[in-house]
């Protein structure tokens, strides 16, 4: 299952997709995902210009996969679709959407019906449940 983020820029819908390629080339230039995070939670240039780069390249990622599924070809958001002029409030919005389509990208899919089941971990929670329903988890003191 793909993950992926739909965001509006300048009207326009674009789709934000965190693949493999997008986390090498964004590895090498930030290094990790964490300096990345700090950087966006900045307020300057910085931090816009590492927007800027970040969405340029999960939209192009995004428009990439689209083609693949079949979809009709969209044109590429461009640098100039992404200004200094964008209002506080689009800025915000895209940046949430961007670190939601990297966070996507991460995550795992739990719903695999293929995966494999960690019997004893199941076990231990199933016990966790029963003891905490029957009261036997109790911290209080009568």
């Amino acid at each position: 299952m793909d993950r992926y983020v739909e965001h509006e820029i300048n009207g326009k819908i674009y789709t934000l997709h965190f693949s493999i390629a997008v986390m090498f080339d964004m590895i090498d230039k930030f290094k990790n995902t964490g300096a990345v995070f700090d950087i966006l939670g900045g307020s300057n240039k910085d931090a816009f210009e590492a927007l800027r780069w970040l969405t340029l390249q999960l939209a192009r990622d995004g428009e990439l996969l689209r083609r693949e599924k079949g979809y009709e070809p969209q044109s590429f958001l461009s640098e100039a679709d992404l200004s200094f002029r964008m209002p506080p409030f689009e800025y915000i919005a895209l940046r949430e959407a961007v670190m939601k389509a990297i966070s996507l990208g991460y995550q795992a899919d739990l719903t695999n019906e293929n995966a494999e089941i960690d019997l004893g971990l199941q076990e231990l929670r199933e016990k966790k449940t029963e003891s905490v329903e029957s009261g036997q988890n109790s911290t209080t003191s009568p």
